[in-house]
């Protein structure tokens, strides 16, 4: 397994973790699992309480010089107070007159924006359940359903 530089060699400034300062072992450990994962193609979950940080891991691991994502888009979205209809559309697109404002057509949503980068879905915890099993089976299948279509992989 690949691991961020900093954890050989403690002076390295190739990777924006260095950015993220903290003096608890708490952070330290957080640092070393994301150094552990900068180049693993799998979904992260990052969790805490708000205002922890976990906006600022994202980004340092995605920026970070040791992270292949780091030339790919940064998308985020604040989960908090959407509805679920108006976030299932933004997250997954459109297309088929799926719109909510019934235009007809094709409309990418953020995972596909994403795409090859970092999708930073703020307050998951917020939106409904049916929206959370959406998500779960969109990561698990790595497969996308746009609103409109039965199934439509990316």
């Amino acid at each position: 397994m690949n691991t961020c530089e900093p954890f050989i060699t403690p002076d390295c400034q190739a990777c924006s973790l260095q950015n993220v300062v903290g003096i608890s072992e708490q952070i330290f450990n957080c640092l070393k699992k994301a150094g552990m994962i900068l180049n693993n193609d799998e979904p992260v979950l990052i969790t805490g309480e708000s205002g922890t940080g976990k906006e600022l891991f994202a980004r340092a691991l995605h920026y970070s010089d040791c992270c292949k994502r780091r030339l790919e888009p940064f998308i985020t979205k604040n989960c908090s107070g959407i509805d679920s209809n108006v976030l299932s559309s933004e997250l997954f697109g459109h297309e088929n007159g799926g719109a909510l404002d019934g235009k007809n057509g094709y409309q990418p949503g953020l995972f596909e924006a994403a795409q090859g980068g970092t999708l930073f879905l703020d307050e998951i915890g917020d939106i409904s359940m049916d929206t959370q099993k959406a998500l779960l089976r969109t990561i698990e299948e790595k497969r996308l359903y746009r609103i409109g279509v039965n199934e439509n992989e990316i």
